[in-house]
């Protein structure tokens, strides 16, 4: 094989590791010429051992035919190299062939011997297809729909460390409609990667991630530490400039009390149709200066509790000056079941810029207090900003269908909920600080909720309101057009002690007492206007 001078590393310099490693990586996945095994001796009688003549033909080619045999081998042929009709064993082993020459485009999983069902642990030979694909650059391919069990997790390694690594490392993945059954403790697949956060700037924690072709994990197998998917590294660096790429996951018959999927530090996907049944999924950042974000998913279903949420967004662990972050992720045409979705900063981190669009909130087996969404931040230093939810729905929730807080002076700002629909929700002290209502905003600092309907909004008859708001500044609340309620007293509640610089104008609503209640006592700078008290 030519060398180019650069390779070479000079004229006439040595090749250095990772050109080395390249041209090695090169010259495996090529086909140059083509011997025959049985040129070198090999008999394919089924009683002669023909090791020799294939390790002859290997040290000559990087093509080897094994014609139509039975091949007695003390170890395995190069699988890369060797293809034909011919069956290779060591000892009771078959080891299968590629049946054309033709370049290898994947590394097939089945030619590591993987079991017949998945009433046998698969993950050995799984594990060492995905060596010998990450070693070539190259995906490894499940067979078509495939039932494999797992006792211990698939690990890919992503990026490339400082040192060690000659090469940077690709997770690749055709899934043909496979699934995957974790057994007990196991994380069926881990994405883990090497470059170090510190190194960032190298360009070694950039390797694009793929995971096509309908993949189904499914936790009837597991148990409540059983997971399906977890990708990135507290600490790590993993990103992809070309953006990473995963189709049309489902995660199924996992407790519900789990959190199956989690991105831990890393950035840049595309995630079309991921589908949760059961648990939930968490992006988190937990380390100072982490960054967890530039995410897009399209068509996601998630099903959880308030205690293991269906969508947990989770910046925490930072330091003053150098905070972690959660940021710049985009929700589309999706399904949450259950209570408990969480967009949480604390501490000295961010979370913001996040779009949630046409997400429909649904959970008619809430325990009291488990509002649908919930945002936080909590904690000096702790910020949430620029949070946008368009067009949500809002079901069967026994608490607020959204809840706003924030603790000792942290930042929280520029939220909008806007063209909202709430149905079927059921009010009445269900939880603490004032909850008795379908949206709170406690002790915030900018947030507007600007048009949709309700309906069916039941509460206790004493104190339920529809937008209760508790020392908060910077507040917007208008064209709501609310009807069928009952028990449901005042429509926004709001402290005129203990908040200012707010704006109620535009409603309509049906409920008992008043369109907008101010208590206390106080001279905020408001505009109170247009609203109008309707009678079924």
């Amino acid at each position: 094989m030519e060398k180019s001078t650069k390779a070479m590393g000079g004229a006439g310099g040595p090749m250095n590791a990772q050109a080395q490693a390249l041209a090695n990586r090169t010259e495996a996945i090529k086909t140059f010429y083509t011997v025959s095994v049985r040129h070198f001796g090999a008999q394919g009688d089924g009683r002669t051992n023909d090791d020799t003549a294939r390790a002859s033909a290997e040290s000559k080619s990087s093509s080897v035919y094994w014609p139509e045999g039975t091949y007695l081998l003390d170890q395995a042929p190069d699988i890369e190299k060797s293809w034909g009709a011919g069956v290779c064993l060591v000892g009771d082993a078959r080891v299968y062939l590629r049946p054309h020459p033709e370049r290898a485009t994947s590394i097939k999983a089945e030619a590591f011997g993987l079991p017949a069902d998945h009433a046998t642990d698969a993950s050995g030979p799984l594990q060492r297809a995905i060596d010998l694909a990450q070693s070539l650059g190259l995906p490894v391919e499940l067979p078509a729909n495939a039932k494999l069990r797992l006792a211990k997790g698939l690990v890919f390694k992503h990026g490339q460390a400082a040192s060690g690594d000659a090469l940077t490392y690709l997770p690749r993945l055709i899934s043909n409609g496979a699934t995957l059954y974790p057994m007990p403790g196991v994380t069926a697949i881990s994405i883990v990667p090497r470059c170090l956060l510190a190194d960032a700037s190298s360009n070694r924690g950039n390797a694009r991630i793929e995971i096509l072709g309908k993949l189904t994990f499914d936790g009837s197998l597991g148990d409540a530490t059983s997971a399906a998917l977890a990708i990135g590294k507290s600490g790590y660096f993993c990103s992809s400039l070309e953006w990473n790429r995963i189709d049309d996951i489902l995660a199924a018959h996992f407790p519900s009390g789990s959190t199956v999927v989690t991105f831990t530090e890393t950035r840049h996907y595309e995630i079309n149709r991921l589908v949760i049944f059961s648990g939930g999924m968490r992006l988190q950042a937990s380390a100072p200066g982490s960054f967890c974000g530039d995410m897009v998913f399209n068509t996601y279903e998630g099903q959880g509790s308030k205690t293991y949420p269906p969508l947990a967004l989770v910046a925490s662990g930072g330091a003053a000056g150098n905070p972690s972050m959660v940021r710049g992720i985009r929700f589309a045409n999706g399904t949450v079941y259950g209570a408990g979705t969480v967009l949480l900063a604390t501490g000295n981190s961010q979370l913001g810029d996040i779009w949630m669009s046409d997400i429909q909130f649904d959970s008619g087996a809430s325990e009291k207090g488990e509002c649908a969404l919930e945002m936080v931040a909590s904690g000096s230093g702790a910020t949430l900003i620029n949070v946008k939810v368009s067009s949500p729905y809002f079901a069967g929730y026994r608490a607020p269908a959204v809840f706003a807080h924030a603790d000792n002076n942290a930042t929280f700002m520029n939220v909008d909920v806007t063209d909202l629909y709430a149905n079927t929700m059921f009010l009445g002290n269900y939880g603490d600080n004032n909850q008795n209502a379908a949206i709170v905003m406690l002790g915030i600092g900018g947030m507007n909720v600007s048009g949709g309907s309700m309906s069916s909004i039941h509460g206790d008859g004493a104190s339920s309101c529809i937008v209760n708001v508790i020392g908060s500044k910077r507040i917007k609340v208008e064209s709501l057009n609310v009807i069928g309620t009952d028990g449901v007293v005042d429509g926004v509640t709001i402290g005129k002690g203990d908040s200012d610089s707010y704006v109620i104008t535009n409603n309509l609503m049906q409920v008992s007492d008043a369109v907008v209640n101010e208590y206390g006592s106080g001279s905020p700078n408001r505009i109170i206007a247009n609203n109008m008290l309707v009678t079924a």
